[in-house]
């Protein structure tokens, strides 16, 4: 059997060979260094090529086979197989089947075992008789296979050291090769030798244990956590998997319906806990002949950063962002970094809540402050509001949308009276002191206004966001100018619904410090309803984006009722800002979540 096999892996080598001279000449610089499993450039070119067959050919000279498996099928027929790592064609005389495939399961079973497999649409029985795992290597333009090892019925598993020192003949030197310890007993051993491991790197596993196997073929549509201690073949499983889903003759159909497109299976992204293994992850891709570019595979902690920051907006960054990452530091609690789950699900259920009380209280404000409460546009949205559930949010904001138009002119009538009366305000308040905006602007910076919390509702009471986000050539005058107005638009709808500001709220400081130049009643009343009005039409005008782009808002409302109530054993953070890498990555979770759907 040795020599056979010897020949047998020339023969695919050859065989593959001689099919490629007759096919295009993309593969010829392939070819040159094609000896080499971790050669990015020949697996990168290989990718390349448009044709499945070549690709395939190109494999199996590159490593003609990892397996051999004798099988007798419910027929009585005494089938051989050589399995392959990634390839599934034929080569003439050898019956070939591509691990990635349902033949290619033949290679995991134990000698002896029953099987029955789907081929070609059908069931077939299979018993297998013999097995040898192979670890082909060329060397000198020959193929050997080193730490071989062969199983078969009623017989101690053997160790082949070397399959072309096994099949040498003997010579004239063979006394002398034994006194050196190379017996003819150490060409052959008895058990399972072990592999040494002298280098740092994941373990190059061609074939897969029965569980591994059974987890890497489960169908595209299926999610999956993996859980081991390290060394237990974790990140393998999943390269296979991923090989296996890219490989668009090892699909079946139903994978290849949801797949779609070649451009479809390249879409693709693995994480690695550290840049090393991110290194050894890109070897092992490379073996599996799938090509694994940087924009691939990427570390979470990287990963994370790009999303919160250019994708989502999380993490404050010049004038954007509400949230300071500190990696150092820990605020959610080790049971929550342990099981998520009933954490993650009850801020879910926050934010969502949330939205909908935000609506449900716009639809107060309207009810209260709409000129005319007959408008058409005002009329629908009170309606979709009354039977509104958090399950029905999506729904809800697909009829908004489409009433969007109509309510932006509703808005700016509305803008331009407020807008009117709080410039006729401030304009009397300069006239009697004209640098009443320096000194409130220097009161402002006495007490770090930009980390407090907003007050309930303030963030639809302007278009133009907070001051810490006005443009650059902004003078202090006008960024104070601008403080004094959100504060008159907050506080004036307060008091017009009969509220009261949080004694250390932003708003209240400012109203202390105004004293006597506050506005008289009759006039707040005024503002307080367009105020009203503007607010309520905001919650439902790009109310879509809010079920993503709120999340860390609902976040940080979600832990300080946690840190009231002390729910979750959170540490209180310094600032309402900050948040450690567990809340982030929840944060981010729920934004994608959301933004899928």
């Amino acid at each position: 059997m040795p020599t056979t096999l010897r020949l047998r892996h020339w023969k695919i080598e050859d065989g593959a060979a001689r099919l490629l001279a007759t096919r295009s000449g993309e593969a010829s610089d392939v070819l040159a260094v094609i000896n080499t499993f971790t050669n990015t450039a020949a697996v990168a070119k290989i990718a390349s090529i448009s044709d499945a067959t070549t690709k395939s050919l190109l494999s199996l000279v590159r490593e003609p086979a990892v397996s051999r498996v004798v099988a007798e099928t419910d027929e009585g027929e005494i089938v051989t197989y050589y399995i392959c790592r990634t390839t599934n064609i034929t080569v003439k005389g050898t019956m070939l089947a591509g691990y990635r495939t349902p033949i290619g399961r033949l290679a995991v079973f134990d000698v002896g075992e029953s099987v029955e497999l789907e081929v070609a649409g059908k069931q077939r029985g299979y018993r297998i008789l013999e097995k040898l795992e192979l670890k082909p290597l060329k060397s000198d333009d020959l193929w050997d296979a080193i730490d071989s090892i062969w199983r078969r019925r009623r017989a101690t598993p053997q160790t082949i050291p070397s399959l072309r020192k096994l099949v040498q003949p003997v010579d004239d030197n063979a006394f002398l090769a034994m006194l050196d310890g190379e017996s003819e007993a150490e060409k052959i051993r008895e058990g399972v030798v072990h592999e040494i491991r002298r280098a740092m790197a994941l373990r190059d596993q061609a074939i897969l244990d029965k569980i591994q196997d059974e987890i890497f073929r489960l169908s595209i549509d299926h999610q999956l956590i993996i859980l081991g201690p390290p060394g237990t073949g974790k990140t393998t499983t999943l390269i296979k998997r991923l090989g296996q889903k890219l490989d668009a003759q090892a699909l079946s159909p139903d994978e290849q319906r949801l797949l779609g497109s070649a451009t479809n299976r390249q879409r693709w992204m693995m994480f690695t806990p550290s840049d090393l293994l991110k290194h050894y992850v890109k070897e092992a891709f490379n073996r599996e002949n799938v090509p694994a570019s940087d924009d691939h595979i990427k570390t979470w902690n990287k990963r994370r950063h790009d999303l919160a920051r250019s994708t989502f907006g999380i993490l404050r960054t010049g004038n954007s962002g509400s949230c300071i990452l500190k990696e150092d530091r820990r605020y959610s609690s080790f049971s929550v970094s342990d099981d998520p789950r009933q954490w993650f699900a009850d801020f879910k259920a926050y934010h969502q809540n949330r939205l909908l009380s935000s609506l449900r209280e716009g639809a107060g404000l309207l009810k209260d402050s709409a000129p005319n409460l007959s408008d058409p546009v005002v009329k629908e949205l009170l309606t979709t509001v009354d039977e509104l559930s958090p399950e029905g949010l999506l729904s809800a904001y697909a009829i908004w949308n489409r009433i969007e138009a109509r309510i932006e002119p509703l808005l700016k009538t509305s803008r331009e009276t407020t807008d009117k009366l709080i410039q006729q305000q401030g304009s009397l308040l300069y006239n009697r002191n004209n640098s009443v905006f320096v000194e409130l602007a220097t009161f402002l910076e006495s007490f770090g206004q930009n980390e407090d919390e907003m007050d309930d509702g303030e963030e639809f009471d302007d278009d133009t966001g907070t001051e810490g986000t006005s443009t650059p050539n902004h003078t202090t005058e006008r960024r104070a100018f601008q403080a004094y107005q959100q504060f008159l638009q907050s506080h004036a709808r307060t008091l017009y619904r009969n509220g009261s500001l949080g004694k250390s709220s932003r708003a209240a400081r400012i109203r202390d410090w105004l004293g006597d130049r506050f506005p008289p009643a009759e006039w707040l009343k005024t503002l307080g309803r367009e105020m009203c009005f503007q607010n309520a039409m905001r919650r439902f005008r790009n109310a879509w984006k809010r079920y993503v782009l709120d999340v860390p808002t609902s976040y940080r409302a979600f832990r300080r009722e946690c840190l009231a109530l002390e729910f979750y054993d959170y540490q209180k953070p310094d600032t309402p800002a900050h948040i450690d890498e567990t809340e982030l990555d929840a944060i981010l979770f729920l934004m994608l979540r959301s933004a899928i759907k």
